[in-house]
């Protein structure tokens, strides 16, 4: 069928694909003047006329019209523009309550608060000064992995000390070591009648009190507490009814309770202890069963239990400190030759423990010959050797050991001296310097309450809040959450000591 279009202006029917109206009819009833797609022609008054499909009925009151003249075409009179799809009906949007109105209007208008605000603020924030010719810093996203880290440490803590539960036996010369969970395991020491002991004594971080745990196997004082790889913690060596100990113990923290352990090649009181990257532990030094200070150095495997010698240093010493480099080698520094309880004069020589050689190697030496003092690897690598004497005169000055150079140079003045007093590094990287004593004749009295911090970055000594009495041969202890527990330790009067604080 073809598309038809009735013009209702002069009654005719068009063919719009043929072009030609149709449906007229012959007033005689004959033929049609005009055929076209989809007419079937009228016979007469008793057969009406047939229409295309959808179009209305031929309106009878408009006259009868001829065709158009030949060679007009009536698409161009009728849809000048062409034929017309018929345009979709328009779809009225449906709108919603007014209350929905009101929201919508609350939402424009709270966007455009935000829009206007946000512009404001961005209008007060300060503009960076774009120098030109200058570069800006990378960060650390760009910093090429290879590039050495920076040293950084957070503002000083000046925190202050508080007491928490006392020991249940007085103790100093003892060990203390943190747990993962936050407890600390204090084991042996000399008593309040100078005698070594095996008690041990467990802290309780949420109760804030010490509980008796299992004791040693035999009494000891001066030896040395490492932190092995699988959590467990190797007692080893000290002094005991003025003799140098010369067996070992385990401490398994899952179950509390101490196990033998190897026995060390030669007795050593008050030997160094450090935890080798590979999980051994070094010793070096200390002094044997006579009490006079060795050169010989030996090393714990825990995969065999066995303890073997290393290399000896170059020198015997004892009350001298070792520390783990940041490279695996380990650095000793100063102590004494002398047997302990004669007048004694320290030690300015160190040397270097290689793992890859088990050897010990002369490195520079200090300017002023200690014993009895502290070492602590900084973050940047440097290690900050603190306190110490040399004879009957204490030096104030601290020095750096600078592992590349190989040398020490000098650093700033501490507002005391420090014998036995501690240095403990904190999460912010100062170091914390508490207490010590202040000569080096046998019986030990004269310490003191004062506390510094060092600050690697600006290399100086900050004063910062005081023990609440005098304090030496103590242990502090970094805790898992920060804090730095003190424990035991000799009074003003060299008597051993009960008391716990908290550094916070």
């Amino acid at each position: 069928m073809g598309a038809f279009r009735y013009c209702r202006s002069c009654g005719h029917d068009f063919d719009v694909e043929a072009g030609v109206l149709i449906g007229e009819r012959d007033p005689a009833g004959g033929a049609d003047a005009q055929r076209g797609a989809g007419w079937a022609g009228t016979k007469g008054p008793a057969h009406p006329e047939r229409r295309g499909p959808g179009l209305p009925p031929r309106n009878p009151a408009l006259p009868p019209r001829s065709a158009p003249p030949p060679g007009v075409d009536l698409r161009r009179t009728l849809f000048p523009a062409g034929p017309q799809k018929p345009e979709p009906a328009r779809i009225r949007k449906r709108r919603g309550p007014v209350i929905g109105n009101v929201v919508e209007v609350l939402l424009i208008v709270v966007a455009a608060m935000l829009v206007i605000g946000g512009v404001a603020y961005l209008g007060l924030q300060a503009v960076p000064q774009v120098i030109p010719g200058e570069t800006a810093a990378p960060s650390p996203a760009d910093t090429p992995s290879s590039a050495p880290s920076v040293q950084t440490t957070a503002p000083a803590r000046l925190g202050v000390f508080g007491p928490t539960g006392n020991l249940g036996v007085a103790r100093s010369f003892h060990t203390a070591t943190a747990l993962p969970d936050g407890r600390l395991v204090v084991v042996g020491g000399q008593d309040s009648d100078g005698r070594g002991t095996a008690s041990v004594e467990l802290f309780d971080p949420v109760a804030g009190t010490f509980w008796p745990s299992q004791s040693l196997g035999s009494a000891r004082s001066l030896h040395a507490a490492t932190t092995l790889m699988d959590g467990r913690i190797l007692i080893a060596g000290g002094a005991a009814f003025g003799s140098a100990v010369l067996t070992c113990e385990l401490y398994d923290p899952a179950t509390g309770a101490f196990a033998s352990g190897p026995r060390l090649n030669v007795g050593r009181a008050a030997p160094t202890a450090t935890l080798l990257r590979d999980g051994r532990v070094l010793f070096t030094g200390g002094a044997n069963a006579d009490l006079a200070p060795i050169a010989s150095a030996e090393i714990y495997d825990p995969a065999t239990g066995t303890i073997s010698p290393t290399g000896s240093m170059s020198v015997a010493r004892d009350r001298h400190t070792a520390t783990l480099l940041r490279d695996g080698r380990v650095l000793i520094v100063g102590g004494s030759q002398v047997r302990s309880g004669t007048p004694t004069s320290g030690l300015a020589s160190a040397e270097i423990w290689d793992p890859a050689t088990g050897r010990f190697t002369p490195t520079g030496s200090l300017a002023s010959a200690r014993l009895l003092h502290a070492a602590t690897l900084l973050p940047g690598g440097l290690v900050l050797i603190t306190g110490g004497g040399n004879t009957l005169l204490a030096p104030l000055a601290i020095e750096l050991y600078d592992p590349e150079a190989g040398t020490f140079r000098p650093g700033p003045t501490m507002s005391v001296a420090r014998l036995r007093g501690t240095a403990t590094l904190l999460p912010e990287g100062q170091v914390l310097l508490i207490g010590g004593l202040d000569e080096t004749s046998p019986k030990v009295v004269g310490g003191h309450a004062s506390v510094e911090l060092y600050d690697p970055i600006t290399n100086q000594v900050l004063p910062t809040s005081s023990l609440p009495a005098a304090l030496g041969a103590h242990v502090a202890t970094l805790l898992p959450n920060g804090q730095v527990m003190v424990t035991g330790g000799l009074d003003g009067l060299g008597r051993s000591s009960a008391g716990a604080l908290l550094y916070r």
